[in-house]
């Protein structure tokens, strides 16, 4: 799961620009929104991810006002994720 601040409000919000889904599976993103009642505080838009292989791979979001053509992303998250194969121990008892 990935959660970042995020306020709608402004036109901005985050996307998956770079992803191996053979890897990383997007299943939903949400926008939370903040508990304050003050108009326009921020939120957090949340992104969730499913592992369905193993290996690397470079995630990366970027927050954007989708409607600008041309402009560039206010904000980049990126981070590498590693994914082990998960090994079942049986007892021999």
């Amino acid at each position: 799961m990935v959660r970042l601040a995020s306020n709608p409000s402004t036109g901005y919000s985050w996307s998956v620009a770079q992803n191996d889904a053979s890897l990383l599976k997007p299943l939903d993103d949400k926008y939370v929104r903040p508990d304050s009642k003050q108009m326009g505080a921020p939120g957090n838009q949340v992104f969730r991810f499913k592992t369905v292989g193993s290996g690397g791979t470079e995630l990366i979001l970027l927050y954007q006002n989708l409607s600008l053509s041309g402009v560039r992303a206010a904000k980049k998250y990126r981070v590498i994720v590693t994914i082990k194969d998960l090994v079942k121990f049986e007892s021999g008892e």
